[in-house]
């Protein structure tokens, strides 16, 4: 976040407001997300201490239900309200135009996000602290901050684009271990 904002204060005094404003929204998803993430850490470490194969997918089914239907309705909120939860934020004109600018991206994040988000869950459920720790370092220095670099010349929308893709990328790197982190909970996929 620390970063995110000072990329985004280079952009100038509007785009660092707006992004403060579009981040909250952002946090308040995330949050509400995390609450599926939290539910899955729960229900994954129950089954995997019964060493039951059938309530870790069931685990999984119900978590990840909720949490799309959840994204999905935080997708039609900021887009269908989005300008309404802005202007709830601030009443300054300039920095409410700049944040319809970028509303796009919050608008598409809660489909990215919530795939890291609850595969956090089941990484926290499985005790796979580690793991996690090393997809986060991935999309980190190998997605997010060659990507901003690159796109420097897109400025917000670049940095915006970068974080996107570094949420997917903590979800997908997550997935392509998720075979092997149930593997050494003891559940066979």
């Amino acid at each position: 976040l620390a970063f995110f904002t000072a990329q985004g204060a280079r952009f100038g005094d509007l785009v660092l407001a707006a992004n403060a404003i579009l981040f909250n929204m952002q946090t308040f998803m995330a949050y509400a997300l995390d609450g599926f993430a939290h539910a899955a850490e729960a229900l994954v470490g129950k089954a995997i201490g019964s060493r039951s194969r059938s309530g870790y997918f069931a685990a999984l089914k119900a978590s990840a239900i909720w949490a799309v239907v959840a994204s999905i309705l935080f997708v039609a909120c900021y887009g269908f309200a989005g300008d309404w939860i802005i202007g709830l934020m601030t009443d300054i004109e300039p920095v409410r135009q700049t944040a319809l600018e970028y509303l796009i991206w919050i608008v598409m994040l809660p489909l990215v996000s919530v795939w890291s988000f609850l595969l956090d869950g089941v990484y926290v459920g499985t005790t796979r602290a580690a793991e996690m720790r090393n997809t986060m370092l991935f999309s980190t220095f190998l997605v997010f901050l060659p990507i901003w670099y690159l796109l420097l010349p897109l400025e917000n929308h670049g940095l915006w684009l970068a974080f996107t893709l570094f949420m997917a990328a903590r979800a997908i790197t997550m997935a392509l271990l998720f075979r092997t982190i149930s593997r050494r909970s003891g559940i066979e996929v």
